[in-house]
């Protein structure tokens, strides 16, 4: 089970409502079944998500279009999990030069294409905000950002596939005012608060938290932005 330390919830329901729900496909399981049987409903998905990410690059059907498509009134009202969980599932199925799981090529794609990509990825992030002697999950209340980065200035990196790695600055900033009103504030004591802030087996001090990261990314000259749907552990 995820433990989601960030979810963008009006972003998952537009993003949702403007593509999966569209294809009017109920179910996880129906949907992956349309889209490895039925290269209709992919090339339509393409589509949607080209539109979105405004490319024009991307060689995609004329005669295939999403404004035919009207979505039934569902039944059942879906969880943001649930609705989180259809679009990991889905997006992946757009391949490259759309969506990538690793950070290089990703950066390397939108630095060509200028154009946004999709990206959902395992990687670590410093969280500077948590550092010793920070304000931890106060400055994150204060500012109403709690922000992500990869290679900031002065860390160094001794891994042997450091070379392979990002090599510009990378920042993930999640708005905290876009969460629940009643989860608007991090506590000192929450479980993410303790992972990201305490040394040893409870945490990682703001150095190399190991997260999930669900969203887009945009490359500019000097550094690369992702705009998180969701963040977990």
């Amino acid at each position: 089970m995820n433990y989601y330390l960030y979810l963008d919830e009006p972003e998952i329901e537009s993003l949702y409502a403007r593509t999966i729900e569209k294809l009017n496909i109920p179910g996880k399981a129906k949907l992956e079944k349309a889209f490895s049987g039925r290269p209709s409903v992919l090339l339509r998905f393409k589509n949607m998500m080209n539109k979105l990410l405004r490319r024009t690059d991307v060689e995609c059907s004329n005669n295939v279009t999403d404004s035919l498509v009207r979505p039934r009134k569902s039944k059942h009202v879906l969880t943001i999990d649930r609705k989180l969980g259809d679009l990991i599932t889905s997006v992946p199925k757009l391949g490259k030069p759309i969506f990538f799981d690793t950070l290089p090529d990703a950066i390397r794609e939108a630095k060509r294409s200028h154009h946004k990509v999709f990206v959902s990825i395992h990687d670590e992030f410093e969280a500077p905000q948590f550092y010793p002697g920070s304000g931890g999950a106060d400055d994150v209340n204060a500012h109403g950002y709690l922000i992500l980065d990869k290679r900031r200035a002065g860390i160094y990196d001794s891994r042997d596939d450091y070379y392979r790695g990002p090599q510009v600055y990378v920042s993930a900033v999640a708005n905290w005012s876009k969460l629940p009103r009643s989860a608007r504030s991090m506590p000192y004591s929450t479980d993410a608060s303790i992972l990201l802030r305490d040394f040893g087996r409870l945490g990682f001090a703001g150095h190399d938290v190991p997260l999930h990261i669900f969203g887009t990314l945009t490359a500019n000259t000097d550094y690369c932005q992702v705009n998180p749907y969701a963040i977990w552990f």
